[in-house]
């Protein structure tokens, strides 16, 4: 026992794949003239439906992921001062592109898990205005790992790709622009 724990990571992983909580950063800045918005369903566009990668194995959740995603980032906005209106002028169509993880064998095993979400901002016209892609990634070092430790730094990779979204300087210029 005490040669597998350091040879290598010991995990206890179930299928299917708990949904990851996606957590926010406190640090919110208001947004001044925040104008109402509508945020689209979020689509699950990603390659592979494995969220994570072990040992030759693939781990994949069934729940849709989209809500999820759309959730915190709904959220995001809304604690920048942003209102929601299905009458909005600018409505966003947002995609998830990556949201995996995987486990890199060692003394202390790395898990990186990474988010990657791309947006396009439309006027009611439907003109696409702004376009950009987000990337977020966490790590986390351990000898063990379970479903709780991966779906934590899964939920941390999209909370940043989301943040990072959330606080483009460009669109919000583009969107508090008189």
């Amino acid at each position: 026992m005490i040669v597998q724990a350091l040879s290598g990571c010991s995990s206890d992983f179930s299928q299917p794949f708990p949904m990851p909580l996606i957590p926010l950063s406190q640090e919110v800045k208001k947004v001044g003239g925040a104008p109402e918005i509508y945020l689209q369903e979020i689509k699950d566009l990603r390659e592979s439906k494995v969220f994570l990668e072990h040992d030759n194995m693939k781990y994949q959740t069934h729940a849709d992921i989209g809500p999820v995603a759309r959730e915190a980032l709904s959220k995001a906005f809304e604690k920048q001062g942003y209102k929601y209106s299905n009458t909005a002028k600018f409505i966003f169509k947002t995609d998830i592109l990556k949201w995996h993880a995987k486990i890199e064998e060692g003394f202390l095993s790395i898990a990186t898990a990474e988010a990657e979400v791309a947006m396009a901002l439309f006027n009611r016209q439907g003109q696409k205005m702004y376009s950009g892609k987000y990337r977020g990634v966490a790590t986390l070092e351990s000898v063990i790992y379970n479903n709780d430790d991966i779906a934590e730094i899964l939920g941390a990779s999209m909370g940043a790709a989301i943040l990072q979204l959330s606080h483009d300087q460009k669109l919000e210029s583009l969107l508090t622009k008189k």
